[in-house]
């Protein structure tokens, strides 16, 4: 399987991994609306510590 490595350089991810917390972040950043809050930033916009700690999300929410 082909593996890349973790923006943070300390694992190894699949290179889906990314995806799956992008639509993660995206998922639950279209419930604050109902929630009245404010709107989360773009993933673009988002540092890539915290696109990394999307991830890890997404990963452990599969396991």
């Amino acid at each position: 399987m082909n593996q890349t490595p973790a923006a943070d350089g300390t694992a190894w991810m699949d290179p889906d991994a990314a995806d799956e917390g992008r639509l993660l972040y995206e998922e639950r950043a279209a419930l604050l609306p109902g929630l009245w809050m404010p709107p989360a930033p773009d993933w673009e916009d988002l540092s890539e510590t915290d696109r990394q700690r999307w991830r890890q999300y997404a990963q452990d929410a599969e396991s």
